[in-house]
């Protein structure tokens, strides 16, 4: 099945280059973790412990709320 890329509209194309993404890091070796905050599971590399700059602030402001 061929799919003309100008067919696509912007929302079709961005699913597309996060799957495309998805793929090539699968394929270079990076592998699957667990988020320790939102326990997504996403592709990351190797010492990656958060899915986004999100969860990575949320688990920061954790540990300082913990220690006040």
């Amino acid at each position: 099945m061929t799919v003309e890329l100008n067919d696509l509209g912007d929302h079709e194309l961005e699913t597309l280059r996060i799957v495309l993404r998805r793929e090539q890091l699968q394929r270079s070796g990076e592998r699957w973790h667990d988020c320790l905050v939102c326990e997504v599971r996403f592709v990351g590399r190797a010492d990656a412990t958060f899915c986004s700059g999100r969860c990575r602030t949320a688990a920061y402001r954790r540990r300082k709320a913990q220690r006040e």
